[in-house]
């Protein structure tokens, strides 16, 4: 593993499994849309490192994004935070180029007043990631590494 991601990743958690592969997440059809893009940027050999609800445990997660990147293989993990009416989730992968993306997804912008959800994507660009097994805060971008 290289230097900059071992200080980014911040695993003070005991572990315990709580990271759920996305054939098992029971509101699938609030994700629909977002699994295609983990495929997209992680590539169709992407190692899935789970979608972690909202609250739970994502050392098991968070181990599994360190093992990846010590191989520098592609692979994604997302974390659910906190919605009111639609599904929100902060992903973090790496790409079949090596690039680290930071999406962050809403099922529905919209906050349910359409019929017909509008899912919402942003995307950046980071250097690596800072992820903390103890917060329940999204994923970002590290600086300054």
């Amino acid at each position: 593993m290289n230097a900059a991601f071992s200080l980014a990743v911040l695993l003070l958690s005991p572990l315990h499994a709580d990271a759920m592969r996305q054939q098992d997440w029971p509101d699938a059809e609030k994700i629909a849309s977002l699994l295609p893009e983990l495929r997209r940027f992680g590539g169709p050999n992407a190692h899935d490192c789970g979608m972690v609800p909202y609250g739970k445990d994502r050392t098991e997660a968070f181990s599994c994004v360190g093992r990846a990147e010590g191989r520098a293989s592609p692979y994604w993990v997302a974390v659910q935070l906190q919605g009111i009416d639609s599904q929100i989730w902060s992903v973090a992968i790496l790409t079949t180029s090596s690039e680290h993306i930071l999406l962050q997804y809403d099922s529905d912008s919209s906050g349910g007043s359409e019929s017909t959800p509008s899912p919402l994507f942003s995307y950046r660009k980071c250097r690596t990631f800072v992820l903390d097994a103890k917060s329940s805060r999204p994923i970002v971008c590290a600086h300054g590494l």
